[in-house]
Order: structure tokens, then C-alpha cells, then sequence
């Protein structure tokens, strides 16, 4: 599987799209295999088939589930690690808007279009508190759909255009930083849409 970390030259000129990370489809099947070949590796005694293998030393034993959720911890810590690595220089560390909806208990929520300092920022900012979240970019765009208790959030994040720099600058400096209620006026943020979002 293709990480983000595959394109640190910055060649987004990819249409199709690609999963960078997915942690609500993770395949058990394969897991178990792993599983299997990490007990082999220590010498532990298996028992039991599947998802309801065991692992037993001497002294203790170590579950499949355990062994399970610790390794996908891992994993999504180095995905972080690469993905936070890949974009923390220019051309993608720059501000960036969300787009999109929250979930919420009362039904789905279209967010004001929320402008943040980097990439990174705006990711971890649509996954606050979500239990499992999907990440994928398609047509320069990238994708954040994350689950929580209420709901589930979808979000679309994009690059600002730097030839807009100025008048994002302009309603960000000279109003009082107030480019949030810039963006709740409909008027404003569709004669702007265009020109503000995509990539330089």
C-alpha cells in the first residue's frame, strides 16, 4: 500500500485515488498469519485457530487480540511519524481549508470552511476524537472521513492558492483575524470559492 510518504517530491498530479491510511477495514486474516509468525519467532507454544489463538510461554501467554492491538498501534504511530515527516516542508506546509461535515447526534453538520496554519493541523483537527478514520487523496484533494460516538465526520482539505495569499492575509490581518465570519457570509465564499481553494 502507497503511503503519502511515497510522494515527498510533491507530484500530486495523480487523479486516481489513493489510500494513505484506512484503520476501519483492517484484514484479521492476514493479522493472523502475522500473529502466527510471531509466536514461531519466539519459541511460543500456539493454541487455538484464528482470532482466538494464543500464544503461551513459559510462565504467561500472549492473545491474539493483544498482540492484535498493539501491533496497529504501531503501525498507525509510524504511519503519523512518515505522514507528519512528508509534509512538514514547503510546497505542503502551508494553510490550508476544511471543508465539509460533521456528525453530530442531531444529524450531519456542513462546517463554516475553516482555514488552518499547515496540512498536518488540519488533519488532526477533522480526527479530534475519532475513534477510526480513513485517509485517501484524489484530484489534488485530500480526503478525511473519521467515526466517533455521535457520528461521523467527512472533510475535504485543500491547499490555499498562493496567488491568494494576499487577500486571505488582507481578511485574516486587517479584520481583526475575522476570516471565519468572512467565510459565513454565502456571498463572499462563493465569489471566492474558486480563487481560494486548490492547489498553487
Amino acid at each position: 500500500m502507497k503511503t503519502i510518504a511515497d510522494y515527498s517530491k510533491f507530484d500530486y498530479s495523480f487523479n486516481p485515488e489513493y489510500l494513505l491510511i484506512d484503520t476501519y477495514n483492517r484484514d484479521t486474516d492476514d493479522y493472523v498469519e502475522y500473529f502466527k509468525d510471531y509466536c514461531e519467532d519466539n519459541n511460543y507454544t500456539i493454541k487455538g485457530e484464528g482470532t482466538d489463538m494464543e500464544g503461551l510461554y513459559h510462565g504467561g501467554k500472549v492473545t491474539f487480540w493483544d498482540w492484535f492491538y498493539e501491533t496497529t498501534a504501531d503501525e498507525d504511530k509510524e504511519f503519523w511519524y512518515n505522514f507528519k515527516k512528508a509534509i512538514d516542508k514547503e510546497p505542503l506546509y502551508t494553510r490550508c481549508v476544511i471543508l465539509g461535515t460533521c456528525g453530530t447526534w442531531m444529524g450531519n453538520r456542513t462546517i463554516v470552511p475553516t482555514l488552518v496554519d499547515n496540512l498536518y493541523d488540519a488533519v488532526i483537527k477533522c480526527l479530534k476524537d475519532c475513534d477510526y478514520y480513513k485517509l485517501s487523496m484524489k484530484d489534488n484533494v485530500l480526503h478525511v472521513e473519521g467515526t466517533h460516538h455521535d457520528g461521523t465526520n467527512t472533510f475535504e482539505i485543500r491547499l490555499v492558492n498562493s496567488d491568494n495569499y494576499d487577500k486571505i492575509n488582507y481578511w485574516d490581518n486587517e479584520k481583526d483575524g475575522d476570516i471565519e465570519k468572512f467565510f459565513e457570509d454565502k456571498n463572499n465564499f462563493n465569489e471566492f470559492y474558486w480563487d481560494f481553494f486548490g492547489l498553487a
